[in-house]
């Protein structure tokens, strides 16, 4: 789903919707310790730890062959790896049981836990019919090729489509790039393409060389097809079907999961291992 910008900050739906529960969550804990029910804020807040723990594990399971040949990346929670089913089962198994065993945590927890759950959904349901009424078709724009030739973004229809939007200035850009480099080697069957943001044919140059990068499909932005996909920050990569329609939108650095998981949005038999 598409970012969210809030003054400076940039919030993905996921996380808005998380903070939203959370939010709500205390607040609804807050009024019931004031009318004598039991304070359960902290413990809700613990509890909600340990189910993004679980969502966290459960994402790590499910993509194991891509974070066994690198383990460090399972630290990398940046990446938005997390399974929500599996983290909102791990709550409500100990909310219950907590509930069940504690008779004086039976109603403040229920009503926070179920304040939270409904608040989170909610957002996210919302973010998701905004996403499904604004999703637009590949547009007429132009890039510029590194030798100066041009391409039209139309004519990429067709076939999955993969469009990195960076810069040589930005870190987790560079951390990115070999991910990147490494899939688009591993599936021929999907277009990646690497939109540099507002940088000169020789900065991109020297940067490729000094990294020892071997990329095809690299092309200049001069901010319009940012713009076209409300790109507000680097690294952020879209996810294209061969209907030209985004399916996915990842801001953020990537890694060798994150990735796989959303290729399968948009090519389920190139993303297997």
């Amino acid at each position: 789903m598409n970012p969210v910008a809030i003054g400076p900050f940039l919030f993905t739906m996921g996380v808005l919707a998380l903070l939203a529960g959370t939010v709500a969550g205390q607040l609804a804990a807050g009024f019931l310790a004031r009318r004598g029910h039991a304070d359960v804020g902290n413990l809700a807040f613990v509890l909600l730890l340990v189910a993004l723990l679980a969502a966290r594990t459960g994402y790590v399971a499910s993509a194991w062959s891509a974070y066994a040949a690198h383990p460090a990346d399972m630290l990398n929670v940046r990446d938005g790896g997390f399974i929500a089913w599996v983290g909102l089962l791990a709550l409500i198994v100990i909310a219950g049981g907590l509930a069940a065993v504690r008779r004086r945590l039976r109603v403040p927890l229920s009503v926070t836990v179920l304040a939270g759950i409904a608040t989170w959904g909610l957002v996210l349901l919302a973010g998701r019919q905004l996403d499904a009424t604004a999703q637009p078709p590949l547009p007429q724009i132009a890039l510029h090729a590194l030798d100066g030739q041009t391409q039209s973004v139309e004519a990429w229809r067709g076939r999955p489509l993969v469009i990195n939007f960076w810069a040589t200035w930005c870190p987790p850009c560079r951390r990115e790039m070999p991910v990147l480099a490494e899939a688009q080697r591993r599936y021929p069957e999907v277009r990646f393409v690497f939109a540099d943001q507002g940088e000169s044919p020789a900065q991109v140059r020297r940067f490729l060389e000094r990294q020892n990068l071997h990329l095809e499909n690299v092309f200049l932005d001069d901010g319009a097809l940012g713009r076209y996909y409300r790109v507000r920050g680097f690294p952020t990569t879209v996810f294209i079907g061969a209907d030209g329609r985004m399916a996915d939108i990842h801001v953020g650095e990537l890694s060798r999961a994150s990735l796989e998981h959303s290729l399968r949005r948009i090519a389920p038999q190139a993303s297997r291992p």
